[in-house]
């Protein structure tokens, strides 16, 4: 009986990691399995050989392209570039998920009157980003345009759990590591693309 209280236990903490990984499975299903033509094609072929694409270049997602070529051991090459889109829009969704989720455990207007939904509120707001046509469309092919989403999904996470923080906190100083994570997040977008710094004034 100790062991299946555990079981529940468990289960009512971490039941919406099982319902988020359902995005990753759809976009695992409906991923392509070869080359694209067109930008996906230079995109491969750039992180292969550790050049330089279009610009603004899209320095961070050749090396990450590299990354995912070289350290998967199996799976023709395209393949493995596309899961690098694949990736990054799974990590978005999951910002969005704990962006919402830090904001309605925040607010005492929203903690009040949704309390005990607000896992299940977080939840409808990642699995529609997630599965959302712009999202989707470039989550099934090697594209940088869904790194940038990913960017900006955390660094709007990282800046509401460090306002979450200074909130609750009688001293927010502990809560600065989420002001630091989100300077680095920034700082890798921008070697990304110059979209992310327009947020900034956001």
């Amino acid at each position: 009986m100790n062991l299946l209280s555990k079981a529940r236990h468990w289960l009512a903490a971490y039941w919406p990691i099982f319902v988020l990984l359902l995005i990753p499975v759809v976009y695992l299903l409906t991923m392509a399995r070869s080359l694209v033509l067109g930008d996906p094609t230079e995109y491969t072929f750039v992180s292969n050989i550790l050049g330089i694409a279009h610009p603004p270049g899209y320095a961070f997602y050749t090396l990450v392209g590299k990354l995912f070529q070289t350290a998967i051991p199996f799976g023709e090459i395209p393949w493995r570039m596309h899961l690098t889109s694949v990736f990054a829009a799974t990590l978005s969704s999951l910002f969005v998920y704990g962006t919402v989720l830090a904001i309605s455990g925040s607010v005492p207007a929203i903690s009040g009157r949704f309390s005990g939904l607000d896992k299940v509120i977080a939840l409808f707001s990642a699995l529609s980003v997630g599965t959302a046509v712009n999202l989707w469309q470039h989550a099934i092919h090697a594209n940088p345009h869904i790194v940038t989403a990913t960017f900006l999904a955390a660094n709007l996470f990282f800046l509401t759990k460090w306002w979450a923080g200074q909130r609750d906190q009688m001293s927010p100083t502990s809560t600065d590591r989420w002001l630091y994570a989100f300077c680095l997040s920034a700082g890798l977008g921008v070697t990304h693309h110059p979209l992310t710094v327009i947020s900034f004034l956001a």
